[in-house]
């Protein structure tokens, strides 16, 4: 299981801990302290909790921006219950280790026609 796959595995299971254990320290994330990028992710969680989620899904995609990220590769979580959703690029090296993690406002998932669909976002940065 690559660092990715793990990442993946924790935010379905809506686990901060264990995604505080394997993102790197000295690193940021989303332009933030990892501390900072933890603390706003678990309030993420919370939201997805509060709503009655239990476990999210997930579908991958990719970025649609040409002014932004466009073509980077993640995906979209989604609540079992409430239907949030929140899209997050995982930024990798080919060996799988992950070097960022980030939100994207203009994610489409592979087979969709447009990034509409869902009912809301939930973001890290609340703007």
């Amino acid at each position: 299981m690559t660092q990715e796959d793990a990442i993946i595995l924790f935010i379905k299971q809506l686990d901060i801990d264990m995604i505080n254990t394997l993102l790197d320290e000295g690193r940021t994330y989303q332009d933030m302290k990892k501390e900072i990028f933890i603390r706003k992710l678990g309030y993420v969680f919370d939201e997805f909790l509060n709503s009655g989620d239990t476990e999210l899904t997930y579908k991958p995609g990719k970025c649609e921006a040409p002014m932004c990220n466009y073509q980077c590769r993640g995906y979209s979580f989604t609540g079992n219950t409430s239907g949030k959703h929140i899209d997050l690029i995982i930024e990798k090296e080919t060996n799988g280790k992950v070097i960022d993690v980030y939100e994207c406002k203009f994610f489409l998932c592979d087979g969709e026609e447009n990034t509409t669909k869902y009912q809301s976002r939930v973001r890290i940065d609340r703007e």
